[in-house]
This record gives structure tokens, sequence and C-alpha cells, in this order.
């Protein structure tokens, strides 16, 4: 007796329906393997500590669980890998990338003191102006700000013009690189605006000499390749650009230098007020985001290259300079003479009330009170504003927030903490 029609239909529906299971079973083990692979290769990236967490302006807890914290609130001088020197005769290129009122000036400062170094002071800044126009129409446009390492094609030209740089190789540079008034913070680039202003000409309408400008800077190339150790100085520059650069050239090493954002802020705000707004929240919004992926991008490096990559806070600086400094040569293989352990001694930290008061001096009494100074000033509700928007960055750097207003004049509760890996 053959089955009804009805039996036949219930057959055929449960045959579907272990198939339909199987091919479910199959799909999630796959997606399960897949998943675990993804996991696999982001560990190997990253740390537990460093593993990327999700956006928001949640505030970091006091004792947070960053490796290498001993709940002392003092620095680790030094978790760097070791040093890696190049073959002798084979140049050191050095990119010190950093911040606004960051302590940038004073460590490049006692960087360019070796005899050894050519110096490049803000070598990008005339090439970030010309940027202005398309920033403005963007700003036109979209009612939406630019920011300038957004713009896909500055962040090319930055790395042309210091790859430019760091091999001597200045006859190629694009004229915002060779007409900065920046060149005569240098001591080793100040003959290059010297020379570059006498080819002035009336013949070419009161505007330089192209032939005479070729031949400043072929002579100042030439006086580049003497020395074994290029430096430049920047804030107008991503880590992902130096990364690019990195890969480029295999004896480039990266000193990344930063600050607690707080101090950062306060110190802008005293020295260009116009520039910036007192509205706290707004400003960290501005900053914190950029330095996040300035940190992510550096750790990468750092895992990469252990190296060739030295992190190191501003106030590390100013607690210690003489022993930071000791840290900073010793990276870049460079001799910490004698000369220029006294030269920090008796200048650095050789400072009076004139030069305290100086903006753009690296000169001060107390290097280490200096640095801290924004405790006593900044108002309590701008120090909340930023730890409630940088809580990551506090994290990956060893900040710490305030508890109350108490805390935060409170000189002997430091803000900071040891994080691996951070001078």
């Amino acid at each position: 007796m053959s089955p009804s029609p009805l039996r036949l239909c219930y057959r055929q529906a449960v045959a579907y329906r272990y198939v339909i299971m199987s091919i479910l079973a199959i799909t999630f083990v796959v997606v399960i393997s897949l998943q675990d692979e993804e996991t696999q290769n982001v560990s190997q990236l990253y740390s537990q500590d460093e593993l990327p967490r999700a956006r928001g302006g949640s505030r970091p807890q006091r004792n947070i669980g960053v490796k290498g914290y001993n709940g002392s609130g003092h620095d680790g001088l030094d978790h760097s890998h070791g040093t890696h020197c190049p073959a002798k005769g084979q140049p050191t290129q050095v990119i010190l990338l950093t911040y606004g009122r960051s302590g940038s000036s004073l460590t490049a400062d006692i960087l360019e003191k070796h005899e050894d170094v050519f110096y490049h002071y803000e070598p990008l800044h005339n090439l970030a102006k010309s940027f202005t126009d398309v920033q403005r129409e963007y700003n036109t446009r979209y009612q939406k700000r630019l920011y300038l390492t957004a713009i896909s094609d500055y962040n090319k030209e930055t790395e042309r013009v210091c790859e430019l740089l760091l091999t001597c190789n200045f006859t190629h540079l694009p004229p915002p690189a060779y007409w900065n008034l920046h060149l005569i913070q240098s001591k080793n680039t100040r003959p290059i605006h010297t020379c570059i202003k006498s080819t002035l000409d009336d013949e070419f309408g009161g505007k330089e000499d192209p032939s005479k400008v070729q031949d400043c800077l072929r002579v100042n190339s030439a006086r580049c390749t003497l020395k074994p150790f290029r430096l430049i100085k920047t804030i107008r520059m991503t880590a992902e650009s130096v990364g690019n650069l990195m890969a480029r050239l295999p004896n480039l090493k990266m000193i990344y230098l930063v600050r607690d954002p707080r101090g950062s802020y306060l110190s802008k705000l005293k020295a260009f007020p116009s520039d910036f707004s007192r509205n706290a929240t707004f400003e960290a919004l501005r900053i914190c985001p950029r330095l996040k992926k300035d940190i992510d991008a550096t750790w990468r490096l750092y895992k990469k290259h252990p190296h060739r990559v030295h992190i190191t806070r501003y106030e590390s600086i100013a607690e210690d300079p003489v022993e930071t400094a000791r840290k900073l040569y010793q990276f870049l293989c460079l001799d910490f003479t004698k000369s220029i352990q006294n030269y920090i001694l008796h200048n650095v930290m050789a400072g009076n009330n004139k030069t305290d008061k100086n903006i753009y001096s690296v000169r001060r009494q107390d290097p280490k009170a200096a640095s801290y100074a924004w405790r006593s000033k900044m108002d309590i509700g701008q120090a909340v504003s930023f730890d409630d928007q940088c809580g990551e960055v506090y994290e990956k750097l060893g900040y710490l927030p305030v508890d109350n207003e108490e805390h935060l004049r409170d000189l002997d509760s430091p803000l900071k903490m040891d994080v691996e890996g951070l001078l």
C-alpha cells in the first residue's frame, strides 16, 4: 500500500529540516573559527592592556591595571629593549614627534647640543600654512572643521619633505620648506635662511634667483652629509606618517614625546589665547582623538620596532633632565658627554625670574615645578572635562583623573603612574 500524499509531504519536510539544520551547524562552526582566528591576530598586535577599547568618555579609575604600575606614582626610567645602532658610516635619522606646549623645544635643545647632530626645527611650519585655503574651503562648504592631519595630500607631502631633509637632499625641497622663518631656530639650518635671503634679486621682481637658491641648497646639503645624526622636531605630522618613513628608511628612529593633555591645554591657552577656547570640553574633543590615533599607531610601531621607537613623557624630563637625557642619548647611540651634562645643569636647570616668564624659553629655575604649574591654575571644571573626554588617552599614557579640587591642587599626590614602554 503506497503512502498517502500527506505522509509523503511530511517525510519531505522532515528531510528538508535536517538538511537546513546541518547547513546552519556547519556555518556556525566556520564563523566561530573565523572569530577565533581574528581574535588571535588582534592579540598578536596588542597585549591584553593594549587591546582597542570602545569609544566613550569613561573616566579611568585610579590604580587601574596598567602594566608596570607599582603604586608609587614614580616613572620607571627604562623599559626599552636595548639599543640598535646603525653600521659604521651609516647615518641615523631621528624624528621627534610631539604636540604644542609639550616640552619639545627643551628636549630638542638637549639633543642638538651634540656636535654630530644636524637639527631641523619645525620644518613643516610653512607647508602647513600652504594648506590653509584647502581647510577654509572645506569649512565653508561643509560647515565643519577640517583638521590638517586629516588631509591626505598634506600627509604625503610631510613624508616627502621629511625624507628629503633626513637624507640631506635639499635641492628637491618645495619652496615652503626652505622659505621658512623657523630655519633661524637651529644653528644648523640658520645658514640656509641667510643664504636664501641673499638670493633676492631685482631682476626677478625682488624674488629669489632660482639658480642661486639651488646653489644655497646644494652647499647646505653637503654640510648636512657631514653630520651622522639628522634630527627633525615637529608637531605637524602623524605617527602613521612616521611609520611610513620608517619602512623606507631603515635607520630612522622615532622619539614620541607626550605631556598630560591638561597641562598642554592650559599652556596653549596662556601662550595663544586667541587660538584656543576656554571651553575645555571643546578642546578636549579636539585634542584627545588625535592623541589616541597617534598613540595607537606608535604602540604598533613600538611592538614592531622596539629598538627604533622611544616613548617618553615631558614630566619625566622635567623631573630628572640629566637622567632622562642620558637614556635618550643611549637610545640614539650618542655619547652623553660631560659637557652635555654640564649644559643641562647650568643652562636648562639654571633659569631665573625672567626666563620663567618667557613662554618660549627652555630654561627654568625648577623644571619640575614648571611642568606641574597647571595644577594650581586650572579650574576644576576644566580638569574634569578633560578627564571625561580623554579616558582612553590617560590609560595608554598612564595619567590619572582628579577626584576633586583638593586632589588637583595637592602636588604630593601624583597624577601619573608607570606604564611599560614609557620613559
